[in-house]
């Protein structure tokens, strides 16, 4: 992503942060338009509606300084800009709000940005074109009955919970090679539930909190390579928490994920396997795989989903089958074009087929 450095002498000018002294103060963001068409082999959940508009509207702030000592610290703000909720729920607040300090010694962040895990995590989505293939956009114009979402189950609770939530995390510097190495890193979150602000301390189940994970954790480890012309990527991570108000069955959550990626003369290949328990009331899998090309501007990919998943009132099953399509038209102007087959089944009930096509664009500054 392109950003657009403000001088100093400008922020002040503007009345904003007059005694930044030597910080570098940075604006970016992006703005993206897609329309989905909706081929579903059943109204009853959609209706007759088969066509959808939605924008994905971001403003980033970044704050970046370095001290005398070689400290480097700052802070980086990610403003929704969209008119209302999207399908991620996020509305015209922020969605990524914290503070850093890094050196030789590795990287911490203090606030509300992705957990270890995730960051570490590799899996098809790392090379999906596209809004990102099987993790990309289209469930945001399918109507899913059951919780599982994609590849990425952050604390086991099929919900993004985990990346909003207000956090401390820590990074290692990455080792072990001149065109790559080894890096590990570690989340701790206090509760999932509280972004941003401590209003949820204390509630527990008698004020209508009854699922709250507390003391969570994220850990990853992954290894990125370069030899030749051949490029290798192989994560290991987990997540865990414990339930805060002593509500049977949701003590003990854990998800663990591993996966790889091998790239050579513009192809990748590879996803991930992964496992997932919520106590005795849920128990899943799942597994993603794919195929990517990218040469110049233009990028290709088919990626592959299927997920399982054993809950105390009927079991559940999605898979999720993309292809997508983008291309760098002009400087930061991606147009792109993305269609994925979903199936879904819970229980006894019969399966339920859609087909969604996403045709967008993504202008990033």
């Amino acid at each position: 992503m392109n950003k657009f450095l403000l001088t100093t002498t400008a922020v002040v000018a503007l009345g904003s942060a007059a005694n930044a002294g030597d910080l570098d103060i940075n604006l970016g963001g992006f703005v993206d338009f897609q329309a989905g068409i909706v081929d579903e082999d059943t109204e009853a959940r959609n209706g007759d509606q088969t066509v959808a508009f939605q924008n994905d509207s971001e403003i980033h702030v970044s704050v970046d300084g370095k001290a005398d000592s070689g400290l480097e610290y700052g802070a980086v703000v990610e403003l929704n800009a969209d008119v209302t909720a999207d399908g991620d729920g996020d509305g015209i607040n922020a969605d990524k709000t914290y503070l850093y300090m890094q050196g030789g010694w590795g990287r911490v962040e203090l606030g509300n940005n992705t957990d270890a895990g995730d960051a570490l995590d590799i899996n098809s989505s790392n090379f999906a074109a596209g809004t990102g293939g099987t993790d990309g956009d289209w469930y945001d114009f399918v109507n899913l009955q059951g919780t599982i979402r994609r590849a990425d189950l952050p604390l086991a609770s099929g919900r993004d919970e985990s990346e909003d939530a207000t956090k401390i995390t820590y990074y290692t510097p990455r080792f072990g090679g001149d065109n790559g190495g080894f890096q590990a890193g570690l989340s701790y979150i206090p509760d999932v539930t509280d972004a941003g602000t401590a209003a949820g301390f204390n509630l527990g189940a008698g004020a209508g909190n009854p699922t709250v994970t507390e003391d969570a954790f994220s850990f990853g480890v992954n290894y990125t390579g370069q030899m030749d012309n051949i490029g290798l990527g192989i994560a290991a991570t987990y997540q865990g928490g414990s339930d805060a108000t002593g509500v049977a069955g949701w003590e003990d959550l854990a998800a663990w994920n591993i996966g790889a990626n091998i790239s050579f003369s513009g192809v990748t290949i590879g996803g991930s396997f992964g496992n997932y328990e919520l106590a005795n009331i849920t128990d899943g899998e799942y597994i993603d795989a794919g195929i990517g090309y990218e040469t110049g501007p233009f990028g290709l990919s088919a990626t592959y989903f299927k997920g399982e998943q054993k809950n105390a009132g009927g079991d559940e099953e999605l898979e999720n089958l993309a292809f997508s399509a983008d291309y760098k038209l002009a400087p930061g102007l991606t147009p792109y074009i993305e269609y994925a087959i979903v199936e879904e089944t819970i229980g006894t009930a019969s399966t339920v087929d859609t087909g969604v096509l996403l045709i967008g664009a993504q202008l990033n500054f």
